[in-house]
């Protein structure tokens, strides 16, 4: 049994917590609710279960899938409603399969669990439907470029309008302009092929004919993956479909410019390091004692100049 007042510091609590969800302020809801819930886990297990599913859709929008995934669990084995079971099964489903939640639609897919890489680049996309490519943030103003299902742009910033969200654009041949953010794109995954050469198929079946093979080391582009199968284009524009249980290692997404950066970056610490080598020695040789090899500095920028140089030619041959 429970005093008045305690009784009364509860529901004063419950309703803290019920105006904290309307706010949006999740996490100090929680706070209150991880308080009552025990002294009232029928009453309470719905709107705690119904915290947790916003929170997670939240953790899913800012891309922390595993943050997510534990409120989406923590939530289902509450004492919920079936209706709140269901959706809170298909968020489970959604975070492990890879479909990030985004109020862009944007989706940074995973591919099949048998793939070993990292995570996806970050600016190439392909799209996943027809769109229209608008000169701004509006629907009214002029359309740049009718693009189709399959097309390959770069992504860029993010703007919010009203209530609209828009993406920024750049095409292959450099113009830019915005896609609305209920556009469906998948971002590309540049990766190389870490196994034996491997047939690409022309459909995604094992039935399907062979389309041509990528070898060993060979480097390509992910640009979809749906039932195990991921489809692919290779440097020169082929594209076909791989069997998700191959392995592939993603490459660094490095663009020319910051290749470039590296490699001066690299040549000034060298040329530093040089500088004040020489300057020491000639002071040393001049009024006796000992000078400075800066071997640190030297050896950082040119390892540093390496890496830049090695990531131009990455990025160069696309």
């Amino acid at each position: 049994m429970i005093s008045e007042s305690q009784e009364k510091y509860l529901q004063g609590t419950l309703d803290k917590a019920r105006s904290l969800l309307q706010l949006g302020r999740y996490d100090l809801a929680l706070q209150d609710l991880e308080e009552v819930y025990p002294w009232r886990p029928a009453a309470v297990g719905p709107l705690y279960a119904e915290a947790l599913m916003q929170r997670g859709k939240q953790c899913e929008e800012k891309g922390d899938r595993s943050k997510a995934l534990a409120d989406y669990q923590r939530a289902s084995g509450m004492p919920i409603t079936l209706p709140l079971k269901t959706q809170l099964q298909e968020a489970i489903s959604r975070v492990e399969d890879g479909q990030r939640a985004s109020p862009l639609r944007i989706a940074e897919y995973d591919l099949p669990p048998q793939f070993t890489f990292q995570k996806p680049a970050v600016d190439q996309a392909v799209l996943k439907q027809p769109a229209v490519l608008y000169k701004d943030t509006n629907d009214q103003s002029a359309p740049i470029a009718q693009l189709k299902l399959g097309d390959q742009v770069k992504l860029g910033g993010t703007r919010k309008k009203g209530k609209d969200q828009w993406v920024e654009i750049t095409l292959p041949d450099g113009r830019k302009g915005y896609l609305p953010g209920t556009s469906q794109v998948f971002r590309t995954i540049k990766v190389k092929l870490i196994q034996g050469d491997t047939n690409v198929l022309a459909e995604p079946s094992i039935n399907s004919a062979i389309k041509f093979k990528v070898a060993t080391n060979e480097k390509f582009y992910i640009l979809d993956s749906s039932d195990g199968w991921v489809k692919i284009r290779t440097r020169n524009g082929n594209e076909g479909y791989l069997d998700g249980r191959v392995s592939v290692k993603k490459l660094a997404a490095v663009s020319k410019e910051i290749a470039r950066r590296n490699m001066v970056g690299g040549a000034l610490w060298c040329i530093g390091g040089g500088l004040v080598t020489c300057v020491s020695y000639s002071a040393a040789s001049s009024s006796g004692g000992t000078y400075l090899i800066t071997w640190g500095a030297i050896l950082f920028g040119a390892i540093q100049f390496m890496q830049g140089l090695s990531q131009y030619r990455e990025a160069s041959d696309g």
